[in-house]
């Protein structure tokens, strides 16, 4: 080995070596760097679906809700409650029947205020249209 070549070998041994710990560090940010990207890539493009399947469960609760509403709507008006026969009013209370009760999330007060009116009218059907007083099953006799 000729002197003028490798003046220092061990010093040129170190400088190879120092430039392949910076180039392997180098790589390794840059790798860490693309991880960490497409990490949230995938964890943005989640929300993102998670957001629309939320925007879409809303939708479908408020169309099943309002499809509700429009079956029991009717037993809140009372010229309604004069026409309407049994299977009507079994109709508006069994669409109103989910929404009235107070402990769930989903209560209407609507729902509430018109299941009473079905249970009129289906008493009011029991009676004979001549008579001013009827007799319910297991009860005295009520007014229609």
């Amino acid at each position: 080995m000729d002197a003028e070549n490798h003046p220092d070998p061990i010093q040129e041994a170190l400088r190879d070596g120092l430039r392949w710990a910076v180039e392997f560090a180098s790589v390794a940010a840059t790798a860490a760097q693309v991880y960490i990207h497409k990490k949230n890539a995938m964890a943005w493009a989640a929300a993102e679906r998670d957001e629309r399947a939320r925007r879409a469960l809303h939708a479908q609760i408020r169309a099943d809700r309002d499809a509700a509403r429009a079956g029991w709507a009717p037993a809140l008006d009372p010229n309604w409650l004069r026409q309407a026969d049994l299977l009507q009013t079994a109709r508006a209370w069994g669409a109103a029947m989910p929404y009235a009760d107070r402990a769930v999330p989903w209560y209407e007060p609507a729902a509430a205020t018109g299941w009473g009116q079905p249970r009129r009218c289906a008493r009011r059907r029991r009676c004979s249209p001549g008579r001013p007083a009827c007799m319910t099953p297991g009860s005295r006799p009520v007014r229609c």
